[in-house]
């Protein structure tokens, strides 16, 4: 023991109402209380100190163990496992517990340990505050932590430290502060016990993150942990590229940095700068305590001498690597810097640009493509994270509309990231209160006067002439000015933009300031601004454009000629002359032009002038010039070809880096444009395998094809019933209506454009026979209209009149004698339609409504009819006799706005209204006189929505609303509807219309930003369950997929149309937790938390029966199900109250399966996991609790299984899956500890790991497969992705899967490998088609070609000649 004092953390518990236990159940407590600790500590456990007290223990960390882990781990651990004891045990071994924890200086001897510290952390654990808040709460655990830590430890974890509150301890003679929170019950946020400043902004504006900002650095916590393994597993430098706004020097600032430090392990940060390798000497110096010129002298001599002065682990993160490119002092400094890193652990920040720089240098090249790491544009879901939880973190909410709007304006804008951190930190400034909110942001001027007042500040930094005029000449080269359009911006080579100034430094720090405040963003070697609102918000600018539009036509139109001069090669015939060259020399002549022209500019325009001037000289040598042109081409020929292959390969790496950025940025705003790049990328590198699963994910999402520009304004689709043809009405621009021939859906076809009323067009109809087409107008008319040949529609009778007001609602009842039509008037009229061309009126107008009457629709058997109104009501008529038609009970109330739509599902027994509320209510109308509400309403809309539709099947129900999204929902059970997959995105304004196709696969949409979407329902989402899918296993012949989860049901689908088979399997009466097919594919055995195993005939799938009485003997949920090869044993794994062991049983006879044997794995190892291998003599299984491990087992003969090896230890916490290699070689094992891990069980009795875990994961791993030929690995997680690995290198293959809109619980692959096949508890069940072409096929199929030349040239590139992808 050490005599001197240790600084430690102290950590210590009790138990509840320990005394008052029998002893039986004291020693049990205790047991329990010890494997939940070293559950909570991990492989910590066996480095701490621990003395029993009794009822509590005393534990001491070591300084080495992060002080974090017992704020940010080991509560949330100690709570799962409290619960899961609690769970298995009776009230007499329930646990409660009250956690303290301190940390300072203790001595340890003979007799145990001691401490002002230790005393002081007991005196925590018994405050009264603290027993009160344990009685108080509804969880397990409550823990108080001393001031010291709080303010040491806790404000600066990831713990969330607005969930504490602090109280004045008094204890016997201590009096001090304890702040205490409830990890499983938690207080609510405030911001007030967190003592901020009242300055502080979460949002770091415009420039990065900072590593003291890490604490509101949110959204890149996938990004960061991938890129933390490749830093920690691959040799020499790693180099994160790309482009500028996306958040690179963020995440290496505060992501990166804070990632190494919670590790133990230093880090340094810089930017190069002139002098690199002074910067780095100085940093090392410092961290070192060393002398700067010694690291100096190590720097430029001795690499390896400089990395051993290092402690072991540093990193360092060199942030603008670029700038030993740009700004380094030569090219000496520039290699001994470069060798440096080289030598030491270091990760480089490199712009996109600047990529092919690194190619260039033969130090860096070896290092690439290996440990290049491309960021991607942030995910939706890390969008909202980087908005929503830093001002949370401080107590303040965010609006759910301002998270739309922010992410809908800042959408496709080059420098994204910076312009939104900007518009939140100028917002967080001007909130009125302890919310942000959209009239907030409205206040700042939005993205437009925020960005205005930016660019004030960025000139008023210019404090002579000649900088105030270079500002303004860089601008203006970044402007297009027509005399027939508005401004627009262009982009330009920043080599240009500098070169044309006489003082060209002072051109370079005035373009420094410009991308400095982000108003200019530097890219793909070329600048330009970044965003378009600059040339209409900010009004210096406006200014300088109107001022000087004739000089500066003159001046684009020079550089125009000069960029197409270059293009074609420089040939004399493009030079000015006569007028246009006089022109161009007056206006060169003019001082303040002198620097507007760029070097190529000026080129053209002297080239010009001089072969004016020389014309006739040129003519009279032009024989003699050419003859030694050709001889110096001839002899440079094989260099020019050499330099053009690298100059061409450099080009394609910034466009494919460039084209793989864009489409991650627009991936939340536009799906269908991000597939479209998503192509364009894998063609240009084939075997890049994230473009690989970018398309596999496309594929699996719904796409969509835009009507051409002929669609004009449409604010409202129908289909016909044949659902071939498709029409659309306009409520502004030319309002007509237009009929579309749909039948490819990506490449509609313009019928007939002559149907008009001369006004807005508010409502369409088809009638049910498809002949007849109902058109409602602005003009207060219902027209008629033949649409048997809809290329030729024909007028049917005179227009309907009686209506008042505008039209804004029709619909055909089912027999199609009946049209009802609503509007602003606030009645309903309904028609008789029996002959189009002699309609009357049937009845009188239906009143009720109090105002516009917005929607009508008929039920399917006609005798209801229902009507959503502007004064919040939803009204249901019955109109089994029209002539009589009445109200059928009272109005449906609710809703809080405008009702927008009401739609009744396909059997007539639920409605849906939508309204401006943001909500979707379902409603029971089985009896309309008595309609009753389902469940709650439905929300997720951050805006009023304006239309909703039911799929044909009934099932699924789309909304459409000012979020500018659709959305898809699960509405099998109408009272528990779901989410189906993310928003839909793609329109520009809010949806104003939508309608399905009679077969549901298409689904039409007419928004606010006046386009016309047809979008693809994909097949491969199946719908059904009405909980999450927890199990799922393909037949051994693939034609059948089964699922099963917690509705308690299992489900067949057939995998060729994907449709379910018949009804569900009921019987279970728990969850479905497990579920095999025996390998001849006859039966089907499923595992539920009812403690049961059924085996069904699944011979006939279309008929399946139970075979027998259910299998009983497990005490608890059976989690694990498996077949052994030959089909005739049964291996069976329970949940905690299992006694410790999986079962054998013999099911040679499924009608009478025998138990054989009862494998017992350990005193508290359950077995979670079960899984045969190949040739059928070892059994794999995976536990959990304290005795987390995998084991396998000899199972040759199954009566007498005995252990081969185990505990296979290197997992920190459960075991969910394991699965064997087709080979039998390999066995994967997928853990809560959020990886997969490989084993070498080619000797199952001496297996051993296969190199490190499979890391990226960011939650729980609960699932495996492989795949059929063993190449590929997938894993699922409750971080809601799937991902892939190549199980040979053991790394992973391409970017994960994701649509998942929660935890993923399981994944297998098809027989033949074609189809991936994953469950989650988003209720889906999702079919993913892992061949690439295919991927490609469909995704072209549904979008067509609707990348055009002006989105080539914007997201692609105008160097490339123009070829979409699907051409």
């Amino acid at each position: 023991m050490s005599p001197d004092a240790l600084h430690r953390t102290v950590l210590v518990v009790d138990v509840e109402r320990f005394s008052g236990r029998k002893n039986p159940e004291q020693r049990n407590v205790r047991s329990a209380l010890y494997a939940a600790l070293g559950h909570a500590l991990g492989s910590h456990w066996n480095t701490c100190y621990h003395e029993d007290r009794g009822d509590g223990v005393l534990l001491l960390a070591p300084a080495e163990i992060p002080k974090r882990l017992f704020v940010e781990q080991v509560p949330g651990r100690l709570v799962k496992a409290l619960n899961r004891h609690n769970r298995a045990h009776g009230t007499g071994e329930q646990i409660r517990l009250r956690m303290a924890v301190h940390a300072g200086e203790v001595l340890l001897d003979a007799h145990g340990a001691t401490g002002v510290a230790i005393n002081h952390t007991f005196r925590l654990l018994d405050a009264s505050p603290l027993k009160d808040a344990l009685a108080g709460s509804a969880g397990v655990l409550a823990v108080i932590t001393s001031d010291w830590l709080f303010r040491e430890v806790v404000w600066h974890s990831a713990a969330d430290e607005t969930r504490y509150r602090p109280q004045r301890i008094r204890v016997k003679e201590t009096e001090a502060l304890g702040w205490i929170c409830l990890p499983d019950d938690p207080y609510p946020p405030d911001v007030s016990q967190a003592e901020w400043p009242g300055d502080v902004c979460p949002y770091p504006g415009l420039r990065a993150f900072q590593p003291d900002q890490a604490r509101w650095f949110f959204g890149r916590e996938a990004t960061l942990s991938v890129l933390m393994d490749k830093i920690d597993h691959r040799g020499g430098p790693v180099f994160v590229v790309a482009p500028s706004g996306v958040g690179k020097s963020s995440l290496l600032r505060a992501g990166v940095t804070t990632a190494v430090a919670g590790s133990g392990r230093p880090w340094l940060l810089l930017t190069p700068a002139k002098k690199p390798c002074e910067t780095l000497a100085q940093q090392v110096a410092q961290l070192i305590g060393g002398d700067v010129d010694a690291v100096l002298s190590a720097v430029g001599s001795d690499p390896a001498l400089l990395a051993s002065m290092l402690p072991d682990g540093t990193v360092v993160v060199v942030d603008q690597f670029e700038e030993v490119f740009t700004l380094c002092a030569g090219e000496s400094e520039r290699r001994r810097f470069i060798a440096a890193l080289i030598a030491m652990r270091a990760v480089l920040g490199v712009r996109g640009d600047f990529y092919d720089h690194c190619l260039a240098d033969d130090q860096l090249a070896k290092f690439l493509p290996a440990s290049q790491f491309n960021l991607q544009a942030m995910t939706p879901a890390g969008l909202r994270a980087a908005i929503e939880r830093p001002a949370r973190q401080i107590g303040v909410d965010v609006e759910p509309s301002l998270v739309e709007v922010l992410l809908h304006e800042i959408g496709t804008d080059a420098g994204g990231l910076p312009l939104l951190a900007h518009a939140l930190a100028v917002t967080w400034q001007r909130r009125t209160g302890d919310k942000l909110t959209l009239a907030d942001y409205d206040r700042t001027g939005r993205i437009h006067g925020a960005i205005a007042a930016t660019a004030d500040e960025a000139y008023a930094r210019c404090s002579t002439t000649e900088q105030r005029v270079i500002f303004q000449h860089i601008l203006m080269h970044l402007v297009v000015v027509r005399h027939d359009a508005p401004p627009a911006r262009r982009r330009a080579d920043p080599a240009d933009l500098v070169k044309g100034f006489d003082a060209p430094r002072t051109a370079e720090t005035v373009l420094g300031w410009l991308i400095e405040k982000r108003l200019v963003t530097l890219d793909d070697n070329a600048v330009e601004l970044s965003h378009e609102v600059l040339l209409r918000a900010w009004p210096r600018l406006g200014t300088w454009i109107e001022t000087g539009r004739n000089d500066q036509v003159i001046r684009q139109q020079l550089i125009e000629a000069a960029e197409q001069w270059e293009r074609e090669g420089k040939p004399v015939g493009s030079l000015y002359r006569g007028d246009r060259l006089a022109i161009a020399r007056g206006w060169q002549s003019r001082s303040e032009h002198r620097a507007a022209l760029t070097p190529l500019g000026a080129a053209f325009l002297g080239a010009s002038i001089r072969h004016e001037s020389r014309r006739r000289r040129v003519r009279r040598t032009a024989v003699t010039m050419l003859a030694v042109l050709s001889l110096v081409a001839s002899l440079a020929a094989v260099y020019a070809f050499q330099q053009r292959d690298i100059a061409h390969e450099q080009r394609d790496a910034a466009i494919f880096n460039k084209v793989t950025a864009e489409a991650n940025r627009i991936r939340a705003v536009d799906v269908s444009l991000a597939a479209q790049l998503d192509l364009v990328a894998h063609r240009m590198r084939p075997a890049d395998p994230d473009t690989g699963t970018h398309l596999i994910v496309d594929a699996n999402a719904p796409l969509s094809a835009m009507l051409p520009s002929g669609s004009k304004g449409a604010g409202v689709v129908a289909f016909s019933p044949d659902g071939r043809t498709l029409a659309t009405g306009s409520g502004s621009g030319d309002r007509l209506v237009r009929l579309w021939n749909v039948a490819d859906p990506a490449r509609p076809v313009l019928l007939n454009e002559t149907i008009s009323h001369g006004e807005a067009t508010r409502a369409l109809a088809f009638s049910p026979d498809g002949r007849t087409l109902g058109t409602g107008g602005a003009d207060n008319t219902v027209r008629l209209w033949n649409v048997t040949d809809p290329a030729r529609p024909e007028a049917l009778g005179p227009p309907i009149t009686g209506h008042t007001k505008s039209i804004r609602s029709l619909a055909f009842s089912p027999d199609g004698r009946t049209l009802a039509s609503a509007g602003e008037d606030r009645t309903v009229r309904l028609w008789n339609v029996t002959d189009p061309v002699r309609h009357s009126a049937i009845g009188l107008p239906m009143a009720g409504h109090t105002d516009t009457i917005y929607s009508v629709a008929f039920s399917p058997d006609g005798r209801t009819l229902a009507t959503g109104s502007d004064d919040r009501t939803v009204r249901l008529w019955d109109i089994a006799a029209p002539d009589r038609a009445e109200p059928s009970g009272s109005p449906l109330t609710g809703h809080t706005g405008a009702i927008h739509s009401v739609a009744f599902g396909p059997d007539g027994r639920t409605l849906a209204s939508a309204s401006n509320d943001r909500t979707v209510r379902l409603w029971n109308v089985t009896d309309p006189a008595r309609p009753v509400a389902l469940g709650r309403p439905i929300t997720g809309h951050a805006g009023a929505i304006w239309s909703s539709a039911f799929g044909p099947d009934g099932r699924t129900l789309a909304t459409g609303g000012d979020d500018y999204t659709v959305r898809l929902w699960d509405v099998a059970d109408p009272a528990h509807p779901t989410p189906i997959g993310a928003p839909i995105t793609g329109h520009a304004d809010g949806v104003r219309s939508m309608a399905f196709s009679p077969d549901g696969r298409a689904l039409a949409t007419a928004g606010g930003d006046r386009a016309v979407r047809l979008w693809n329902i994909p097949s491969t989402v199946l719908t059904g369950h009405t909980s999450e899918v927890k199990t799922l296993a393909f037949s051994p012949d693939g034609r059948i997929l089964a699922t099963g989860g917690g509705d308690r049901t299992v489900r067949l689908w057939t995998t060729a149309d994907r449709r379910q088979l018949g009804g569900p399997l009921t019987g279970h009466q728990g969850d479905i937790n497990t579920l095999a097919f025996s390998p001849d594919g006859r039966i089907l055995a499923t595992g539920g938390g009812d403690r049961t195993v059924r085996l069904w005939n699944v011979a006939d799938p279309a008929h399946p029966t139970p075979i027998g009485a259910p299998i009983t003997g497990h005490t608890d949920g059976v989690r694990s199900v498996a077949f052994s090869p030959d089909g005739r044993i049964l291996a069976t794994g329970g949940d905690v109250k299992d006694e410790n062991a999986a079962r054998l049983w013999d099911v040679a006879d499924p009608a009478e399966p025998v138990l054989l044997a009862r494998i017992v794995i350990g005193s508290d190892a359950n077995a979670l996991a079960v899984a045969f291998s190949p040739d059928g003599r070892t059994l794999a299984t995976g536990t959990e609790y304290s005795d987390v491990a995998v084991w396998l087992w000899n199972v040759s003969d199954p009566a007498k299984p005995t252990l081969l090896t185990g505990p296979l230890k290197g997992h920190k916490d459960d075991v969910r899956r394991v699965a064997f290699s087709p080979d039998g070689r390999t066995l994967a094992s997928g853990s809560d500890d959020e990886q997969v891990r490989l084993w070498d069980v080619t000797d199952p009795a001496h297996a051993t790991p296969l190199g490190e875990p499979l890391a990226g994961h960011t939650n729980p791993v609960s699932g495996v497969a492989f795949s059929p030929d063993g190449q590929t690995l997938a894993s699922s997680s409750s971080d809601n992705t799937v991902r892939l690995w190549r199980t040979a290198e053991r790394t992973q293959s391409g970017q994960p899967l994701t649509g998942h809109q929660a935890d993923v619980d399981t994944a297998a692959f098809s027989p033949d490998g074609a189809t991936l096949a994953t469950g989650g508890r988003d209720h889906t069940v999702r079919l993913w088609d892992m061949t690439v072409p295919r991927a490609i096929h469909s995704i072209c199929a549904i979008t067509g070609n609707t990348l055009t030349r002006e989105m080539w040239d914007k997201f692609v590139s105008a160097e490339l000649p123009y070829s979409p992808p699907c051409s």
